[in-house]
């Protein structure tokens, strides 16, 4: 996977620019509050279809304008692709691939893949639960865009089922619908997490193990209804019926707080440095490196599923690497995948790559 050119109107601080890259490495240099950010910011959303730092859509539209417009022409092993995105103050999106338009998130996901690292990514350790859900996926749905669906439907049925147990007074057999829904489309859900969790651990105790020098040891878990030894051998059936019995047990409890106790809404990804907890335990330094362990790891699974690898988008990352982590960093991604980094001093082969400037929300290519 790879892009070729980028074209901004009105997005963020850009105006109107229009860039082409380099296949293997791009660095983008500037000083703060120049774009640098905002740049690789526009390169993720056409395959994310959002924010990589959470912003609102209408964030993304340059001041006093009325919408923003974004279009990338990349190669994939599928061939050709031309991806466009655009957005308005009137909260309308529009989406076109190779001049189709796309209506559905499951239509978007999956055609352009980006794997994004920058120093807020720290909050996947240290926070709680929600942002490693919201890692997983985010991978997921890009791995597997049927996940996305998989996702809404569970969170509707979610919403409905919370609104029921909000209300004074309603009776077991208004509950039982949507008990019978949320424990079928949660075992999915959790099922589909836990076979993806266990294919990404290899890869992010290996990325870990060569950062680290093999000083330490990063291992991941899933935190779910059931334990995961008993998840591996779980099929779909006796899941719904573990999760339909938690609800039972949850019941006056879920009455009693108007809100559902028992789901993959409550789920975490646990990450472990030689077996302790690394949200608690861990330096900030080691933290830094088993995020950086589970991007790469995220590079290395989509190799395997996808059969390519994503676009690797480094913000203002290496500045946080001692010398020799750094050098580690650029062993594993030079020349494995397309790699955009922003905030540092590199020095490359120009046949590796190409520099750029960025000044006031204009690029300049360096030479």
């Amino acid at each position: 996977m790879r892009l070729i050119s980028l074209r901004l109107n009105d997005f963020r601080n850009y105006e109107q620019e229009e860039v082409f890259w380099h296949p293997r490495l791009n660095v983008i240099s500037g000083s703060n509050a120049q774009g640098k950010t905002n740049l690789l910011e526009a390169v993720s959303y056409l395959g994310l279809a959002a924010s990589f730092r959470d912003a609102p859509d209408h964030e993304l539209i340059r001041w006093q304008k009325e919408l923003f417009f974004i279009e990338g022409e990349a190669e994939s092993l599928s061939g050709s692709l031309l991806i466009s995105a655009a957005y308005n103050r009137e909260k309308r999106k529009n989406w076109k691939i190779n001049g189709q338009t796309k209506d559905k998130y499951n239509d978007i996901f999956g055609n352009f893949h980006t794997v994004t690292f920058s120093p807020e990514d720290l909050y996947l350790v240290k926070s709680g639960p929600e942002a490693r859900r919201r890692f997983l996926n985010r991978e997921m749905v890009q791995l597997y865009p049927d996940f996305c669906s998989l996702l809404t439907r569970y969170g509707k049925v979610l919403r409905q089922r919370n609104a029921l147990l909000k209300e004074n007074s309603f009776s077991a057999g208004e509950l039982a619908p949507w008990d019978e829904q949320l424990a079928d489309l949660g075992s999915r859900l959790i099922l589909r997490r836990h076979e993806t969790i266990l294919r990404l651990e290899p890869l992010a105790e290996q990325a870990h193990r060569f950062l680290s020098a093999g000083a330490e040891e990063l291992s991941l878990s899933y935190a779910t209804l059931a334990a995961p030894q008993k998840l591996t051998r779980m099929r779909l059936e006796d899941l719904k019926d573990f999760f339909t019995a938690e609800l039972a047990r949850l019941a006056a409890a879920e009455r009693l707080r108007g809100t559902t106790l028992a789901g993959p809404h409550r789920d975490d990804l646990l990450v472990r440095i030689d077996g302790r907890e690394a949200r608690s335990f861990a330096s900030q330094g080691q933290q830094r490196t088993a995020v950086l362990s589970l991007k790469l790891a995220e590079l290395s699974l989509a190799e395997n599923v996808r059969g390519e690898t994503p676009v690797l988008l480094l913000d203002d990352v290496m500045s946080e690497l001692d010398p020799e982590r750094r050098r580690q960093l650029l062993g594993l991604i030079l020349g494995r995948a397309q790699t955009f980094i922003t905030g540092t001093e590199i020095e490359f082969d120009p046949a590796e790559g190409k520099k750029f400037l960025v000044e006031a929300g204009k690029i300049r290519e360096q030479i």
